[in-house]
C-alpha cells in the first residue's frame, strides 16, 4: 500500500508513513464473521411407549333419598324399621306363647300312667307355647335390640318407640313363658 500524501510505499501493520507521518488509512473491510453452525444433536431414538389403562372401580356413594318434605334428616333407616317391625312381630307371638303356656298349666291332666288324650292335648299346647314363649320371644327381642343400637348410632330417634316396645314386649314375653311353665309343673 502507498501513502496517499507522499506516495511512499507503506508496510504491512504500519500505522504511520515513514517518509511523511501522515496516518495511514486502511479501508475499511468488513471482518469476516465467523460462520456458527450447531453441531449437529444425535436425535434419540424414540421407542414406542405403551400405556395400558387400568380400569378403576367406581365408587358409589350412598345419597339419603330426601323425604317429601326435601329433608332426609328425620328418615328411618330401613333396616331399623324391618327390624323394629320384626321385633314387634315376634314378640307379640312370644306373648301368645307364653298365655298358651299358662292355659295349658291350667288344663286337667290325667290320672292313668298311660298318656290320654288330655294329656296330649296339655302337651301339644304347652310345646307350642314354649317354642313360641321362649324361642320366638327371645328372637324378637334380639331384634329389638339390634334396631334399637342402630337407631342409636345412626342418631336417629324419630321412630325410637319401635324397637324399645318390641324389646321390652319380648323381655315381658320370655318371662311370662318362665313363669307359665313353673306353673304348669308346680
Amino acid at each position: 500500500m502507498y501513502c496517499s500524501s507522499c506516495g511512499s510505499l507503506i508496510k504491512d501493520g504500519q500505522s504511520f508513513c515513514a517518509n511523511c507521518g501522515t496516518p495511514v488509512s486502511r479501508p475499511v473491510q468488513p471482518a469476516p464473521q465467523p460462520t456458527f453452525q450447531p453441531a449437529p444433536q444425535p436425535v434419540p431414538q424414540q421407542t414406542p411407549v405403551y400405556q395400558q389403562s387400568i380400569p378403576q372401580p367406581a365408587i358409589m356413594q350412598s345419597q339419603p333419598v330426601p323425604n317429601k318434605t326435601g329433608s332426609s334428616a328425620n328418615k328411618v333407616p330401613t333396616v331399623s324399621k324391618v327390624f323394629g317391625w320384626i321385633s314387634i312381630i315376634m314378640s307379640g307371638l312370644g306373648i301368645i306363647g307364653a298365655v298358651l303356656m299358662f292355659i295349658a298349666s291350667a288344663m286337667p291332666s290325667g290320672s292313668s300312667v298311660l298318656i290320654q288324650s288330655e294329656d296330649a292335648a296339655k302337651l301339644t299346647v304347652l310345646f307350642i307355647g314354649m317354642v313360641l314363649g321362649w324361642f320366638v320371644s327371645f328372637l324378637g327381642g334380639v331384634a329389638g335390640l339390634i334396631s334399637l343400637i342402630t337407631m342409636l348410632v345412626k342418631k336417629n330417634k324419630s321412630k325410637i318407640w319401635l324397637p324399645i316396645t318390641g324389646l321390652a314386649a319380648g323381655v315381658f314375653a320370655f318371662f311370662a313363658a318362665t313363669i307359665a311353665m313353673v306353673g304348669s309343673f308346680g
